[in-house]
């Protein structure tokens, strides 16, 4: 059963980063913020750049010195209302760091860039509960076939 509602699972180059529920910003990226290092769940890239993973948040630090230059940005349906998906990009040191983000239904998201070489995906969002990820290698917990069922029977009261 989800321990929390709302989680993150980093993967880089195709294998999972993401070590607990919260990562460790300073093991993840290489330094801490004030105010950030424990409020989100998951990081990526580097001192460079980084994203930050929160519920239904991204946050995007371009500048690890300087904490004015954090984008926050706050994904519901309304960001895909017609679209499929939320794609934009991020200049760093006269870079394009170009990035997208699907909704995976029910407030649950992927978000996917390529950043200095590697490949990463993140899948942030309601329902997305990293020890049930180890065990079954599925992201979302409430939206998995096992939960549904225990889910009908409790409303059915035979499941208590």
């Amino acid at each position: 059963m989800a321990m929390i509602d709302y989680g993150a699972i980093a993967f880089r180059d195709g294998v999972c980063i993401q070590k607990d529920y919260f990562m460790s910003m300073k093991d993840a990226v290489g330094y801490t913020v004030d105010g950030i290092k424990g409020n989100y769940f998951s990081f990526i890239g580097d001192d460079e750049l980084t994203f930050a993973f929160y519920k239904c948040r991204l946050a995007i630090i371009k500048d690890k010195n300087n904490q004015n230059d954090m984008e926050e940005i706050f994904f519901s349906y309304t960001h895909f209302v017609g679209w499929k998906k939320y794609a934009n990009y991020v200049i760093v040191k006269n870079d394009f760091v170009e990035y997208e983000v699907k909704n995976l239904g029910h407030n649950s998201y992927k978000f996917t860039t390529e950043y200095k070489g590697h490949k990463y995906k993140v899948i942030f969002g309601y329902g997305i509960d990293f020890p049930y990820y180890q065990r079954t290698g599925k992201y979302n917990y409430y939206r998995s076939f096992s939960h549904k069922i225990k889910n009908f029977l409790y409303r059915l009261k035979i499941y208590r």
